[in-house]
C-alpha cells in the first residue's frame, strides 16, 4: 500500500470531450511499433500533442493515430503508407529512417470525429496532415489555404515492408 495526501478538490481538471473538427498545430511526441490484434500485423502508434499556446481553447490535448504498416489487408497498408508519406511531407522529411525523426516538428492536422461504433464512444481522428506553414502563420489564427490530403523475430521481419526493416 502507498500512503498519499492527495486532495482532488485542489486540482483543476479539464474536459476530455470531443474537439470540434478543425485544423490545429500539433507535434508528434511519442511513436512506437506494436503488434496488431491479428497475428502477423504491426501498427505504428503515433501520439500527437496539440500546441496549447496556439490553441488555448483546446489546451495540450493528445490525439492518437495508429497506422497499419504490416497487415494482411493491402488496402489498410496502402492507407497507412499514404498517411505516413503525408506526415513526412508535412514535417519536411525526405527519408524516414527512425520514427523519432518525426518528434517535435510542428505540423497541421485536421481533426474529424469518428462516430461511436462497436461499443466505443465517438472519438477524434486525424483526417489530413499538412505543413504548419501551409495552414498557419506563426502567432496568427487559422488560415484557409487548401491542403494536400493524407491521405520481433526474423520470421516477422520478412513480412515487414522494405522501408521498415
Amino acid at each position: 500500500m502507498v500512503q498519499l495526501n492527495f486532495k482532488p478538490s485542489e486540482i483543476q481538471t479539464e474536459s476530455r470531450g470531443i474537439i470540434e473538427p478543425q485544423w490545429v498545430v500539433a507535434t508528434i511526441v511519442e511513436s512506437n511499433v506494436s503488434p496488431t490484434k491479428k497475428a502477423g500485423g504491426h501498427k505504428l502508434e503515433l501520439t500527437f500533442q496539440i500546441d496549447g499556446e496556439r490553441h488555448p481553447e483546446i489546451g495540450n490535448r493528445r490525439i492518437w493515430e495508429n497506422l497499419n504498416i504490416v497487415n494482411a489487408n493491402a488496402t489498410a497498408v496502402e492507407i497507412a503508407e499514404r498517411d505516413l508519406a503525408a506526415i513526412c511531407n508535412a514535417c519536411s522529411i525526405g527519408e524516414l529512417t527512425d520514427t523519432e525523426q518525426l518528434h517535435g516538428i510542428p505540423l497541421a492536422i485536421k481533426l474529424s470525429i469518428e462516430p461511436a461504433k462497436n461499443g466505443y464512444d465517438e472519438k477524434n481522428k486525424i483526417a489530413e496532415y499538412d505543413a504548419e506553414t501551409a495552414r498557419f502563420k506563426p502567432g496568427a489564427s487559422r488560415q484557409g489555404a487548401p491542403a494536400a490530403s493524407a491521405g520481433t523475430a526474423e520470421a516477422e521481419d520478412s513480412a515487414k515492408p522494405d522501408w521498415m526493416k
